[in-house]
């Protein structure tokens, strides 16, 4: 006699496994959690992409400044919103550094050029805008200004249309 020929010695509750619609329950359950969480992670994305990209350029503006304190020399650093999206200024080993905005995140309005000098001042005050679009109704809007004494703080709001 076949030792498996009698399945409920293998498993006395007679259960064979799932039925189709215990089955189709848990695809529509992930279904839905994945249509839900998809949109909701690439809006994250998103707002990190440009959190990364204010926060990159409020320390390449104290690096600049600092630059031309430590080499006692001006150091120039120019942002261009159109059509370059990008800024660059020449670091302390004399080599021009060039940044680009990630994908998607725009420069939208700037005080060009920043001109540190060997104190670490501006002759005018500066400030430079960047936005994404986080959705279809959501903007969101990051502000770095720098001061005449060359100190900046960064502003962060969110925009809906």
């Amino acid at each position: 006699m076949n030792r498996y020929s009698n399945r409920r010695e293998l498993d006395p509750r007679g259960s064979r496994g799932v039925s189709l619609s215990e089955l189709l329950v848990v695809m529509a359950i992930l279904g839905i959690a994945v249509a839900i969480g998809v949109p909701i992670a690439a809006q994250q994305m998103r707002m990190a992409k440009i959190r990364g990209a204010a926060d990159q350029l409020a320390m390449d503006i104290k690096a600049a400044r600092m630059i031309a304190v430590s080499t006692r020399a001006d150091v120039d650093m120019t942002i261009d919103a159109q059509p370059t999206n990008a800024y660059e200024y020449t670091d302390n080993k004399g080599k021009l550094r060039r940044i680009e905005m990630p994908d998607g995140v725009r420069i939208t309005s700037s005080t060009s050029p920043l001109t540190f000098h060997l104190n670490g001042s501006l002759d005018n005050a500066a400030t430079t805008i960047l936005e994404i679009d986080v959705s279809s109704s959501l903007t969101e809007r990051w502000t770095i200004s720098t001061t005449i004494l060359g100190v900046s703080k960064t502003e962060y709001e969110r925009i809906s249309s």
